[in-house]
């Protein structure tokens, strides 16, 4: 009785497993297919994430940025463009991806699902972080020709400006010596660096950027401040220029970018002169370099557009337009022409940077409290990262006293506890003397002991980086590259 129970119950096992056959080869098909789709789905992911992540580098030239995808899809053999998920702005790239996947068993599959392919759609939207800027460039004794010194640097490359052969004034010194009050080998490379820097910088439009000269101004306030980032600061103008929202560049409104209140020394020499020595009309060798169209410098129209309101060999101060410097002037102008400063012994002026002063009042100009309005319409204008924004301080400099430990500590521990980033470029450039380039080292070396020291996670980032160069061709050709790449910090949101 036993048995034969039991041969009817293995009988009806045997239908039992015959009959689920065809269930079980499904889905086991299906499942190597969905494992094959997962790890395709996977892929696209990673892989517009790294795309992105390289194109965005390129900004703000969005035709740089769209090659590079381009060039990355090239080597692609499964995963190809998807042209309705792509997008590329001035502060953000988004790359769509899209691959197909014949099932492994489509013979069989394809009664069921009714495709013999799956198809896996990814996208990643990488983003630059805002930032803000505030760049300190040195403009002291040792970046011009003292009295008495010899005019700098090889004649043919650095010969006196096209201006001197109108004027009909006699130069201080000499043609030579006179022009390099503004321009000659080692002020003009760091105001052409500054110049790149703002360039990019500002071509991002979430981005503000302010900049400062030290000394800057010999009435004992260390600083000359051109463009200011937010808020107000005691003895100084008003940070906010008409119609622009906090400090940002905004190329299309017909409004100055910087303040000019020119310096002027012996002769009339100053930055009213550095205006004059770079015109055109003179010659083409001091000229400011123009922007690169890919930043998209393409400025409203102002009611003035030319500077010098009396070109015709004028002296080379007074002449200038108050309607352009008040409406039209750029930032980068506003750098470029700009002269070195002279000690002053009547004044017990010394002409020298004050970086620590400088330091710390780019890090006020940072974390400046304003209103909440005010904060709204910049989170509104950055978007949903607007309040995680990065702050950096570019100190461009030839010199670097430090009065006493002290001030270095507390202008150091400043800029770290405002969670922003210091960069230094030292330009120990051949004009300098022995000793003053001994300072330098010296006083770099201090700086990055103490840096060291303040580091609150010693394998995080570090808050304070030192580039030093000795060349001019070094500065502009690598040192500035990395300090852009440096500079921009990005935010993935797939």
């Amino acid at each position: 009785m036993i048995v034969r129970n039991l041969k009817s119950t293995s009988g009806n096992i045997a239908f039992y497993a015959l009959a689920c056959v065809p269930f079980v080869v499904t889905l086991s098909v299906l499942a190597v297919d969905v494992s094959h789709w997962s790890a395709l789905r996977e892929h696209a992911q990673s892989e517009a994430e790294r795309i992105a992540m390289q194109a965005v580098q390129a900004l703000p030239d969005q035709a740089k940025a769209q090659g590079l995808i381009q060039a990355a899809l090239a080597r692609q053999n499964i995963l190809t463009i998807d042209p309705t998920q792509t997008l590329i702005t001035q502060s953000s790239v988004q790359v769509g991806l899209e691959g197909k996947l014949n099932s492994a068993f489509d013979f069989f599959v394809e009664p069921i699902s009714g495709a013999k392919t799956f198809t896996a759609k990814k996208r990643a939207l990488v983003q630059l972080v805002p930032t803000d800027y505030v760049l300190i460039i040195a403009d002291g004794r040792t970046l011009r020709p003292e009295h008495g010194e010899d005019a700098w640097g090889n004649s043919g490359e650095w010969p006196a400006s096209g201006y001197w052969n109108c004027a009909t004034h006699t130069p201080v010194v000499d043609a030579r010596w006179s022009t390099q009050s503004c321009y000659n080998p080692a002020f003009t490379p760091l105001k052409l660096a500054a110049l790149s820097l703002v360039d990019v910088y500002g071509a991002i439009a979430l981005n503000r950027v302010g900049a400062m000269f030290t000394p800057g101004t010999e009435s004992g306030v260390n600083t000359k401040s051109l463009r200011f980032i937010r808020g107000e600061i005691t003895l100084e103008e008003e940070r906010y220029f008409p119609g622009q929202i906090g400090g940002f560049i905004n190329p299309d409104l017909a409004t100055a970018e910087a303040h000019f209140d020119p310096y002027r020394t012996e002769g009339g020499l100053g930055d009213e002169a550095c205006v004059f020595f770079a015109d055109s009309r003179w010659d083409l060798r001091y000229q400011i370099p123009a922007t690169f169209d890919v930043f998209g410098f393409q400025h409203a129209q102002a009611n003035c557009q030319d500077v010098i309101e009396f070109p015709q060999c004028h002296l080379p101060f007074d002449g200038l337009s108050s309607c352009y410097l008040q409406n039209t002037l750029r930032l980068r102008e506003a750098i470029y022409w700009h002269a070195a400063k002279l000690p002053i012994a009547a004044q017990n002026f010394t002409a020298e940077p004050e970086i620590i002063s400088a330091i710390e009042r780019a890090v006020i100009d940072l974390v400046d409290t304003a209103t909440n309005e005010l904060l709204q319409e910049e989170i509104k204008f950055r978007g949903n990262v607007g309040y995680k924004n990065a702050r950096k301080i570019i100190l461009l400099t030839d010199r670097a006293l430090i009065p006493d430990p002290g001030s270095l500590t507390r202008a150091l521990k400043a800029v770290r506890d405002s969670n922003s980033e210091l960069y230094i470029v030292a330009f120990d450039h051949p004009f300098l003397t022995p000793q003053e380039s001994s300072e330098l080292n010296q006083a770099l070396g201090q700086i990055s002991t103490e840096a060291q020291a303040l580091m609150l996670d010693p394998q995080a980032r570090p808050f304070v980086q030192i580039f030093q160069t000795s060349s001019s061709a070094d500065l502009e050709q690598n040192v500035i590259p990395r300090l852009i790449a440096l500079g921009r910090e990005v935010a993935i949101r797939s």
